[in-house]
């Protein structure tokens, strides 16, 4: 299934520049005591629509995933520091944010916030 997520400011503080680097990943948190596993990830970059979205990204979630008893999480991570890692001054979510089962909504919002 194709997921659609909108990356979007939680609050109201400073908004990222213009093609800031921006990454999106499912994962699959099944394991609650274990490292998350990645089961898809795409790289966008932030726009300025003139609203609370930073970017809208298409990710493929494998069906055979959806159709399991997988627990499956979207993350994302707005590079503003432009470290290879995460690092302060970074927006990332903070929230666990299922991803749907249901393909007749594929859509999420994602809110990120400054760490």
């Amino acid at each position: 299934m194709q997921l659609t997520v909108r990356v979007v400011a939680a609050g109201a503080g400073p908004r990222p520049a213009p093609g800031t680097p921006v990454r999106v990943e499912v994962r699959d948190v099944t394991e609650q005591d274990a490292a998350s596993v990645l089961v898809a990830g795409v790289d966008a970059e932030a726009v300025d629509d003139g609203t609370r979205t930073i970017a809208t990204v298409a990710v493929d979630a494998p069906d055979d995933l959806l159709a399991s008893t997988a627990d499956l999480v979207v993350w994302a991570r707005v590079a503003v520091s432009g470290a290879e890692r995460t690092s302060h001054a970074d927006l990332v979510s903070t929230q666990s944010v299922a991803v749907p089962r249901d393909p007749a909504t594929p859509e999420v919002d994602l809110p990120v916030v400054a760490i």
